[in-house]
């Protein structure tokens, strides 16, 4: 999917309305359709109602329109169907001009997909309406209103032949049924009448909107509720305040500030006091909702093990509707991780063409590649959520294709993908924190038996596979080399033999060094443009512990405004974080990186692109950053923290004084590291022993790095780690570290040599070896076992080779089917040889004894033979279990269990690891006649229940029993809008809406549970607004609230209370009941309440619903914001209730 996406970070608002302005008169485009072809277009954006709008070039008839309150997401490029129909069209068209709107308010989204005529104009649109996306979403409801009312004017008026800009009484009666209302001909005309100043027969926007205020406004709401703090008609913020403290039990907030939010009108600065309809008004909106606004941010311990928390789960995720013959796509993925689902299914079948492919197999339901799935999951992966994403695997591939999906995992998610156990000895579970950003696959695994050394290992991680605790033999053997037998220290590990150099020829200095007596300022050397920040004090690269690390890191250096940092991005590859302090807190900017003509470009904001990193930040040491709520020049950077300090190694004395402490010492290796003392800036001097003679390197500085030679590295201790492994000079390692306990041990030979000459002198690493461009010449014949490898034969030279400085292994021999045998070959220098054949390559290696070359060749055959047993059970366990190695080892956290049994796990303990899926039927018998063993097992291992198979029309079944016996993964199907979805929606909104919930602290208790006292609740259902119905009729509304829950057993129940019909009003329907619940468990009660049009026959058709979690709500006076049957916002749609908890 070729595609990026815009950020508007760091545009002023003066600047945003300039190019709102701009697109106000529209620009011409081209539009793509999937059902008609491409045609030119002028899109415009009229702000008065919130909407983008296209027309015909030649005519003004508005042909469409999209709202910007239903924008979901926008992408440069041309990832839609509209055009994917229209290839040859498509292809006019460069990804860079094109962009893709996608909108509506059900899971399946409508798109409008534009191609501009210019790069810098599609940038343009893109970012304009992802500005007035935000600014839509965040509008007050009076703004909202406004908004809703220029829509509804505007089409009323192109019905209209008469004056432009009016509407007349025949027009406003045929709009009383869309609102809902219903108003007699006669009231109606002397409504119209009173407003109709000039008596014209029409009246304009600002009348017709004060009408609509009057019909809206029902004065018994104010009366009845509110008539203590109403002056006359109006409500000083005195009373506001007393409303706040008596009634919401707020006693913090700042009424001025408060209500100037709401407006959002800077005329209306310095106000004291409001209308009784606005006060009405302010009751009804967002600003006043019952939802706990705390619980938008994650607020919940993210530190505990992942079963103890809920975990926000799909079922069938590349669906967009039923089982049978509905369209799988990507696009159903991204709906659902946009959504923070956390847990996504992974339906895979063999594809014809080698490669895997995705959908619900032996039915009608379309196809969509494994590969796109991947990508598309690493686009979106922690777009909404930064824990832990689970990829439950279904698989019915054949093990070819599944070895495939195990590479395409590797390539795809990188190091995001889990592949190792956090910590070897680990008892539960990593947690969501220790987690965050990984991907860990769910799917069967191999049974004990098969090897856990073959696991899947990326050719650039083989430094890293092997534990020398766990080796079988290691010594030194010779490999010849230009006729010279070199030593390698060998490790014969329970797969392979490895070795490595023992010195190396190419260390970076010798003794015909050139010395100097002072330490000297290294010569500049060009670097490439990309690569300039390396070196800057302020470029922390991948800072560990990321955003926390660096908040700490600015607040102990210096609380200055501008004070700053720059770090690799966590979550995006390739990016980068820059964060800053301001006005008392640290804040974070995501740096973007695109490719443009074949060059990395980097912007905060993508009207200011720039080649490099350190080109960008120059800049805005300059200049300032401007976004939306703040504005920050950078100022002083923040430097690498001094890890060396306190390292045994690490000495703070003179050139003299190491001399002196270095002389006590026999050992060639024997090192210290110290600042310089003959230069006046921040040096330091390594100074050790090698060859009787003391040396000092100086290490030079370039910004952040410490440079030895052609060697950089971040910090000193990176520097020694590194020159402990590999020759530091002269083929001499830095081995001992200077300390207290090497001085004691020395001293007797200090004592017998304080009267003989060391000699000392200075290195001059400008002559330390280049170590970029590199070749080899080959040891032994070689074919190529994989695509990536080559075929050489003895003593061939390879070039072009890059040496890993991390890695410490520079040879293997796999011992899968090897021939081993001791031969001895006279007249040679080691005349006792080890031969290993393996697959037509043979390797030799010299030993100095016989009785060596013995112990060598029992320990590598006995290996071989292990090796090859242990692979030809893989191949049969493989064939078996129908489970590729590949994809086996991949499988770290969630190890999907063949066949659950309730007695192994009760006599062989809980497996962290280990998890079950049950179908639904399974889990409800299984979770009510052993609910016990369940909330036990829950504790430390996973579960997961799905939809039974029979549900062909993807509906979904009741989580709250199941999340009631602590089962976390609920998996239901996103993609249909039923009661169960909703309730599901509303749980996952807590904690940040994350995808993760602390699951009760009852169900983890192991002993003295008690039962908790119940909590008395009383809710009264007040009043409505803006309730609609589609089709025609005008509604009926009722409420009803459903508590779903536990009883004093734990054990799920609910209960339903309804309000009275009233008839033919959604407008502004007064119900005024109240109902009282209790309550065992809050953390588990879920409360929906729901509205229904009561038709003709009596039956409940939906309006909408919201759902939350109990515990989650706010007492007093609130608002409760419709949602459809997605859980996404009825425009305007809403509810008065009052909620009061009683105490005991």
């Amino acid at each position: 999917m070729s595609e990026h996406r815009v950020s508007t970070s760091g545009v002023t608002i003066p600047e945003m309305e300039l190019l709102i302005s701009q697109l106000e008169r529209g620009t011409v485009v081209t539009k793509f359709n999937y059902r008609k072809r491409p045609e030119k277009k002028t899109l415009m954006i009229r702000r008065e109602t919130r909407q983008i709008v296209w027309q015909k070039t030649s005519k003004g008839l508005v042909d469409g329109a999209v709202d910007f309150r239903e924008v979901r997401d926008i992408r440069v490029g041309k990832s839609s169907k509209d055009f994917e129909k229209w290839p040859e069209d498509g292809k006019k068209h460069d990804n860079s001009k094109c962009f893709v709107v996608f909108y509506g308010s059900e899971f399946r989204l409508s798109t409008l997909s534009i191609a501009a005529l210019s790069e810098k104009e599609c940038e343009l649109w893109v970012r304009t309406i992802k500005y007035l996306v935000m600014e839509t979403k965040e509008s007050s409801y009076s703004v909202q209103l406004e908004t809703w009312l220029r829509k509804q004017f505007y089409n009323l008026e192109a019905s209209h032949s008469a004056v432009k800009g009016s509407i007349n009484l025949k027009e406003l009666k045929a709009f009383l049924p869309k609102i809902n209302c219903k108003l007699s001909t006669g009231k109606l005309r002397d409504l119209f009448q009173d407003f109709d100043a000039k008596k014209s027969g029409e009246i304009g926007f600002d009348d017709f909107a004060q009408l609509f205020h009057q019909l809206m406004h029902d004065p018994q709401v104010l009366n009845i509720h509110f008539q203590k703090y109403l002056r006359e008609r109006y409500v000083d913020y005195d009373q506001v305040n007393l409303f706040l403290r008596e009634e919401q039990n707020d006693s913090s907030t700042d009424i001025n500030a408060e209500m100037n939010r709401f407006f959002q009108d800077p005329n209306r600065t310095g106000t004291t006091y409001i209308t009784a309809e606005e006060f009405l008004d302010y009751l009804f909106s967002k600003q006043n909702t019952i939802w706990d606004e705390k619980q938008d941010q994650v607020c919940q311990d993210m530190t505990r093990p992942l079963s103890h928390y809920y975990i926000a789960s799909s079922h069938n995720t590349y669906l967009t509707g039923d089982q049978f013959s509905s369209e799988s796509s990507t696009e159903a993925y991204i709906r659902c991780l946009l959504n923070s689902c956390r847990c996504v299914e992974l339906d895979c079948w063999d594809g014809s063409d080698g490669q895997p492919f995705i959908f619900h197999g032996h039915t009608l339901t379309s196809k969509i590649r494994f590969s796109d799935v991947c990508r598309v999951i690493r686009d979106y992966a922690f777009a909404q959520s930064e824990y832990p994403l689970i990829l439950s695997i279904e698989d019915h591939c054949t093990l070819p294709q599944q070895r495939k999906m195990a590479q395409l995992f590797v390539d795809t998610f990188g190091d995001s993908l889990v592949v190792n156990q956090l910590n070897k000895t680990e008892t539960a579970l990593p947690s969501p924190e220790q987690l965050r950003g990984r991907i860990i696959l769910k799917h069967k695994k191999l049974p004990e038996g098969v090897s856990d050394d073959e696991q899947f290992v990326r050719v650039e991680d083989f430094s890293k596979e092997m534990d020398l605790s766990n080796t079988i033999k290691n010594g030194t053997m010779y490999i010849e080399d230009n006729s010279r037998w070199q030593p390698h220290f060998f490790v014969l590990t329970k797969a392979k033999l490895l070795y490595t150099e023992m010195s190396q020829d190419n260390s970076i200095n010798n003794e015909q060094a050139n010395s100097s007596s002072q330490e000297e300022d290294a010569s500049q050397e060009s670097v490439k443009t990309e690569e300039l920040h390396y070196s800057e004090k302020w470029f922390h690269g991948r800072l560990k512990g990321g955003r926390s690390t660096a908040v700490v890191l600015i607040s102990n250096y210096k609380q200055v405004d501008g004070t700053f940092l720059v770090r690799e991005s966590e979550t995006f590859v390739g990016d980068y974080t820059l964060s800053a302090w301001r006005k008392g807190r640290v804040i974070h900017c995501h740096i973007h990186s695109k490719y443009e003509w074949g060059q990395v470009k980097y912007y905060l904001v993508d009207s200011m692109l720039f080649d490099s990193l350190y080109s960008l930040i120059m800049y805005y040491r300059e200049h300032p950053i401007r976004g939306l709520e703040f504005h920050v020049k950078l100022g002083d950077p923040v430097p690498q923290p001094s890890s060396h300090e306190g390292k045994p190694w690490f000495h703070t004395i003179d050139r003299i004084g190491s001399e002196d402490l270095l002389k006590r010492v026999r050992l060639d290796g024997t090192y210290l590291v110290r600042p310089s003392s003959t230069t006046d800036d921040r040096r330091f001097v390594i100074s050790f022993r090698a060859k009787n003679k003391i040396k000092h390197c100086v290490i030079k500085e370039d910004g952040r790095l410490f440079i030895v030679g052609q060697n950089k590295f971040e910090t000193i201790v990176d520097l020694v780690t590194y020159y402990q492994k590999h020759a530091f000079y002269s083929g001499v390692c830095l081995k001992y570290p200077l300390t207290e306990d090497l001085l004691r041990a020395e001293m007797v030979y200090f004592e017998n040599t304080m009267d003989q000459q060391v000699y000392t002198d200075y290195l001059d690493t400008n002559v330390f070896k280049q170590e970029a461009e590199l070749s080899a010449r080959a040891l032994y014949d070689y074919k190529a076992r994989r695509e990536d490898e080559l075929t050489f034969e003895k003593d061939d030279v390879i070039i072009n080779i890059v040496k890993e400085h991390d890695g410490w292994w520079r040879g293997c021999v796999d011992l899968t089917g090897a021939v081993v045998e001791l031969r001895c070959v006279s007249g040679t220098e080691f005349p006792w040889r080890v031969f290993i054949e393996h697959e037509g390559s043979v390797s030799t290696f010299g030993v100095e004894r016989k009785d060596e070359g013995i112990l060598w060749v029992e320990a590598i055959r006995s290996v071989g033979e292990i090796v090859s047993e242990r692979e030809t059970e893989n191949k049969r366990m493989e064939r078996v279990n129908r489970i590729a190695k590949e994809l086996s080892s991949l499988i770290i956290y969630c190890c999907s269990v063949n066949k659950f049994s309730m007695e192994r796990i009760k006599t062989n303990g809980r497996a962290f690891q280990e998890m079950s899926s049950f179908p639904e039927t399974t889990a409800d018998k299984l979770f009510s006649s052993e609910r016990d063993f369940f909330m036990w097992y829950h504790q430390v291992q996973l579960s997961r229940v799905y939809p039974k198979g029979q549900r062909l029309d993807s509906s979904n079944y009741n989580p709250v029993p199941f999340w009631s016996v602590g089962c976390q993964m609920v998996a239901l199907n996103y993609q249909t809008p039923d009661k169960a979805l909703q309730i599901n929606q509303g749980k996952f909104r807590q904690n940040g809406a994350c995808g993760y919930i602390l699951r009760p602290e009852f169900m983890f208790a192991t002993e003295n549970f008690y039962e908790p006292e119940p909590i008395e609740y009383i809710m009264t259902i007040l009043a409505g607004r803006h309730l609609w119905k589609s089709g025609r009729g005008i509604i009926s509304p009722f409420v009803e609230i459903e508590l779903l829950g536990s009883d004093h057993k734990n054990q799920y129940f609910s209960q339903i209370f309804k309000t009275r019909t009233v008839q033919d009003n959604g407008l502004n329907p007064y119900w005024n009941e109240c109902f009282r619940f209790s309550v065992l468990y809050p953390e588990c009660a879920m409360l929906r309440i729901i509205v229904y049009d009561e038709d003709m026959f009596g039956d409940p058709n939906f309006v909408g619903q919201c759902t939350y979690q109990i515990n989650c709500l706010k007492s007093g006076y609130r608002s409760i914001q419709l949602l459809n049957g997605y859980s996404e916002e009825i425009e305007l749609a809403s509810l008065l209730v009052h909620f009061k908890t009683v105490t005991n």
